[in-house]
């Protein structure tokens, strides 16, 4: 699986879901901090990622334009932490110390178990330009194994995508 923008060169590739990102955070910090409006979270710690991209990827979607996206105009961003793995964001808003914007495909097992919340429920997503993609070869026969294993994973994506 590849997240990012197509076309991939030199293989072939089957679109699983695209990508929406919008605010979680704990239902602690929800419930002490005054998170009613996105005008609330310049107050917040936000937290980041530092996403490596190829020379040749547009610059993945972060704070800076979901802001612009829910139509607040920031000339310097509020306090932010920055993270190399998505993962230790997601421990930090979990244990309540920011909010992060997130991919609905990498959260949604915290948001059903209630670690995470979405402050402003359905509200403010942004769409994201990157979608996640199965790569496979190019051209040649499939093993009947891993033709089987594609059609359950497009499955799986089609059930996934009617729950987010």
């Amino acid at each position: 699986m590849r997240y990012g923008q197509g076309p991939w060169p030199g293989v072939s590739s089957q679109r699983l879901f695209e990508d929406t990102l919008f605010p979680v955070c704990s239902p602690t910090l929800l419930a002490q901090a005054t998170i009613k409006s996105p005008s609330d979270l310049l107050t917040q710690t936000l937290l980041t990622v530092d996403w490596c991209t190829h020379a040749n990827q547009r610059h993945i979607p972060g704070w800076s334009d979901w802001f612009k996206a829910v139509g607040i105009a920031i000339s310097k961003m509020p306090n932010q932490r920055q993270y190399s793995l998505y993962s230790l964001a997601l421990d930090q808003a979990i244990a309540g110390q920011g909010v992060v914007l997130a991919s609905y495909p990498l959260v949604a097992d915290r948001l059903a178990s209630g670690v995470l919340v979405r402050p402003f429920e359905e509200h403010y997503p942004l769409i994201s330009p990157f979608a996640y993609d199965l790569i496979l070869p190019p051209d040649g026969e499939m093993p009947p194994a891993v033709g089987r294993f594609t059609e359950w994973l497009a499955q799986e994506a089609a059930l996934f995508r009617n729950t987010s």
